[in-house]
């Protein structure tokens, strides 16, 4: 039926996305739009950030995830490097 050919198409494209999702090699997060929180990210953030596992980088706010501080100085070569 209509339904079954949804409910296939649908589990064949989270399959997809899981795969693509879990074996990037940038690191990736799915945030919550509205509380700017991480709910759930691949293994090669957790790799990238250091984490010891993926729990420790949930709940977190994605906007303050950074495995070093920014200072001015640092600030100021990222502004040189989009410049050039």
């Amino acid at each position: 039926t209509e339904r079954r050919q949804a409910e296939n198409a649908l589990r064949e494209s989270e399959a997809t996305f899981g795969a693509i999702f879990r074996g990037a090699w940038d690191g990736l997060f799915l945030i919550d739009a509205k509380s700017g929180r991480i709910l759930d990210c691949n293994p090669r953030a957790i790799e990238l950030f250091e984490a010891p596992s993926k729990s420790a980088l949930a709940g977190r706010k994605g906007n303050r995830l950074l495995r070093q501080p920014l200072d001015v100085p640092r600030i100021e070569d990222a502004a040189r490097e989009v410049e050039a």
